[in-house]
């Protein structure tokens, strides 16, 4: 079944909640309590076949993962007139949003604060920068790393790479 990186991420948080469930549901199982010398009923389900299809989706939640990665790096798009993966582009779109929060903060400040609780003496902190200057940058660096973002995006619907097990969880 061909799926697109999109529905790869969405395809990928399935499986792992399908992990999670399957681990708890072998959790369950494994023990009964019952007062000595009565009855129980069994599960239908054994320990043993919660493991091995465990293990089974384990393998298809790698293997997505690995075709995930082949497609982030293998596919490249235009950025400042440079081709960059899909991968390097993620990576970047994260430095750019941590710098932009840098960039914010440093916009937020006044040029002159007074600072007290330091007993008879008022200090003064002085901005050595501009922070209108800084403001603007902040300004320009958002629409900058929403454009990356938005690239990233259209890219992860456009992209596709076959996956057969993603019938087993999305249907045809």
């Amino acid at each position: 079944m061909q799926i697109s990186l999109a529905e790869a991420v969405a395809l990928r948080s399935v499986i792992s909640r399908r992990i999670q469930e399957l681990i708890n549901e072998r959790s369950e199982i494994a023990v009964v309590s019952v007062p000595q010398g009565e009855k129980y009923e069994k599960p239908n389900r054994t320990v043993e076949a919660l493991t091995a299809e465990m293990n089974e989706v384990r393998t298809h939640f790698r293997k997505l993962d690995i075709e995930m990665a082949k497609a982030n790096i293998q596919h490249t798009f235009e950025w400042d007139q440079q081709p960059i993966t899909i991968m390097e582009a993620i990576e970047l779109a994260k430095q750019m949003r941590g710098e932009l929060r840098d960039l914010k903060e440093l916009a937020a400040r006044k040029k002159q604060d007074y600072s007290p609780h330091y007993g008879d003496v008022v200090m003064v902190e002085y901005a050595l920068y501009d922070p209108d200057l800084y403001r603007e940058k902040a300004k320009k660096w958002e629409r900058k790393v929403n454009r990356l973002s938005s690239l990233i995006e259209a890219q992860n619907h456009k992209v596709t790479f076959d996956f057969p097990p993603a019938t087993f969880y999305l249907g045809e």
